[in-house]
């Protein structure tokens, strides 16, 4: 009766967070990057060949996206898209579970394996809070509810975790391969983030290995060497996991692409596009942060993991270097940060407020009191930053709707000027899109000059070119590229309807009604 009763309060947690992700799960492929995973999980079924959704592959995540397609469609339950969304509402819904235990085990590590009643009530509070926090904190809602490779990466990485804090507990093996088989799955789902998690967890397993067996490590002549063994070990598991997922880009049809695509887009998207340790980015990344904790929140984090250094320093550097590390990477990129990009961090954040906000429980009355309401507080302006968007993307999925309504306007061999999300118009409309320039810089007089040839070339040929206003003014530093298309073409309205810009992450409200243009040469007097 008691083992039944230990899972009455995680069963709770797990489907209160699922419900809820299903009431808000995205009617379409909100993302960019969603509906080119759906195209590729579509081919992946269709060709029987591992495609890959960029060039860093996603191996697990578009074989994830092609598993619940094939379910979708042989039971009849719905689109492709909501099949994919449904991805991420699972496993985010998983990783709320796992998060639950992880709490539970990270609490055994600042306290040792004490029995006392008084701290088996703390433990499990905190867990709890912890887990509500986590279900209905606004950057990882946002990404619970549309396809993307963030949610199962996530879920992976939360088991390893937890898997690796439990052998450092009790010394199982089966805990330490498991920890590091659910590491390998996380790098196959999301590479990037894995690189940027090797620090932190290498760290955290040098320095509390081993916590459950002192005698072997006596003396650091003896240590070291075991520790060195063992990393090893758990690495090259972690790396052999990973590789088994990667190999069907190398030994099927077509191998060179990946190679050729893989070497420039490291250079230029991870590299080039890092401004350094230090940038005027990192401000957007606070403003994120404070938007999904509010100030109260970060304050009450920081300031209960400064506390719980003197319970477990290391554990408390590990949970500092989880948050630092991806944020001075994420943080300082030349391209847009999103929100979406923090979701990695959020569990770091959480664990130390949902232990203050536990500890509380145990003061006098008024401090309690303070600390529900701070609770409480939080809890809700929090949810209700984003909770409005999430309902608007459940009812309408604006960019496909978009897509559709601008093919039953146009002529049939029409072309849409219009930037980035042509995977949208291509799947929903069956329409391509014509090239523009773009360039978060100004763009190069020749680059417009070869815009003006390309466009010209097609109206002159009778084949009508269409623009909206995003396509007009998007990348468009200095007004470079739309006051060159006033300067050289007429413009004739031709409608609007709803759509709404991805790029700013799932917490930002940029939907409104776009506007389209068709294009006409305007008569250049000399």
């Amino acid at each position: 009766m008691k083992l039944k009763k230990s899972y009455i309060i995680p069963i709770a947690i797990f489907l209160f967070a699922l419900i809820l992700r299903i009431a808000l799960i995205s009617k379409g492929p909100y993302h960019g990057d969603t509906i080119a995973l759906i195209i590729q999980a579509e081919k992946t079924l269709e060709t029987l060949q591992l495609q890959k959704q960029s060039a860093l592959g996603f191996p697990l995540t578009v074989i994830l996206a092609a598993v619940f397609i094939f379910l979708s469609k042989m039971l009849s339950l719905g689109t492709t898209a909501l099949a994919v969304n449904t991805v991420s509402v699972l496993f985010s819904s998983l990783a709320v579970l796992v998060f639950y235990y992880l709490c539970l085990e990270v609490f055994h590590h600042f306290h040792g394996l004490k029995n006392l009643k008084a701290t088996q009530v703390h433990q499990h509070l905190t867990a709890v809070i912890g887990a509500v926090l986590f279900t209905i904190t606004p950057i990882f809602l946002g990404i619970s509810v549309y396809g993307k490779s963030h949610a199962p990466c996530l879920f992976f990485m939360l088991l390893g975790i937890f898997q690796l804090l439990r052998f450092q507990r009790n010394g199982r093996k089966k805990a330490f391969f498991v920890s590091a088989l659910c590491f390998g799955l996380m790098g196959a789902t999301r590479i990037i983030d894995l690189v940027l998690m090797a620090i932190p967890v290498t760290f955290l397993f040098i320095a509390q290995y081993p916590v459950f067996d002192r005698r072997e490590t006596d003396t650091p002549r003896l240590r070291w060497p075991l520790i060195t063994k063992k990393l090893f070990l758990w690495w090259t598991t972690i790396g052999l996991t990973t590789a088994v997922f990667y190999l069907p880009y190398f030994f099927q049809e077509k191998v060179g692409n990946f190679t050729a695509d893989l070497l420039p887009y490291i250079q230029h998207a991870l590299l080039n596009n890092f401004l350094g340790l230090f940038s005027h980015k990192l401000f957007v990344t606070f403003d994120y942060l404070v938007q999904n904790f509010t100030y109260a929140g970060l304050i009450l984090s920081f300031g209960a993991l400064l506390c719980l250094c003197k319970k477990n320093w290391k554990i408390s550097v590990f949970l500092l270097l989880w948050i630092i590390v991806p944020v001075l990477y994420y943080g300082n990129l030349h391209m847009t940060v999103t929100s979406r990009y923090f979701v990695l961090i959020l569990p770091a954040f959480i664990l130390p407020m949902a232990y203050a906000f536990a500890d509380f429980h145990n003061k006098n009355r008024v401090l309690k009191s303070m600390a529900f309401i701070l609770f409480f507080g939080i809890s809700i302006t929090t949810f209700l930053r984003v909770y409005p968007l999430l309902k608007v993307r459940h009812a309408y999925a604006d960019v496909p709707e978009f897509a559709q309504w601008y093919a039953r306007i146009t002529e049939p061999e029409a072309l849409l000027i219009h930037g980035d999300g042509s995977a949208f118009f291509k799947y929903y409309a069956d329409r391509d899109l014509a090239w523009r320039p773009l360039s978060s810089d100004k763009i190069e007089q020749k680059e417009l000059e070869r815009f003006k040839e390309q466009t010209d070339a097609l109206i002159k040929g009778g084949t009508p070119v269409y623009i909206t206003s995003v396509g007009l003014f998007a990348y468009n530093c200095e007004g470079s590229f739309s006051s060159f298309v006033f300067n050289h073409y007429e413009l004739t309205y031709a409608g609007r309807h709803y759509y709404e810009d991805w790029h700013g992450g799932a917490m930002a409200d940029r939907r409104l009604r776009l506007k389209l243009y068709k294009l006409d040469i305007k008569n250049e007097k000399s």
